[in-house]
């Protein structure tokens, strides 16, 4: 799979699968995803359960594989 990190504050197209992770008030982080963009889009939230952002990727991206995805924009907070 071809993963794209997008720098903070930039956006992927419409068109693009992608997800987007989110750093809560409380510190914990979570993601948000749509793949299958260029078809019938399929949307995904996670729990907000995760320690640190390369934990919430790692769930992000297995389910982007899992849809069969091969080609994803990663989307961040504008703080890390």
């Amino acid at each position: 799979m071809y993963i794209k990190k997008l720098k903070p504050g930039e956006r992927a197209p419409d068109t693009a699968d992608r997800i987007y992770i989110n750093r809560l008030a409380d510190g914990r982080i979570s993601w948000t995803g749509s793949v299958g963009a260029g078809g019938r889009p399929i949307t995904g939230v996670s729990p907000a359960d995760f320690a640190t952002i390369q934990e919430a990727e790692t769930d992000a991206i297995a389910w982007a594989r899992a849809r069969g995805t091969t080609e994803l924009q990663i989307e961040g907070p504008t703080t890390a």
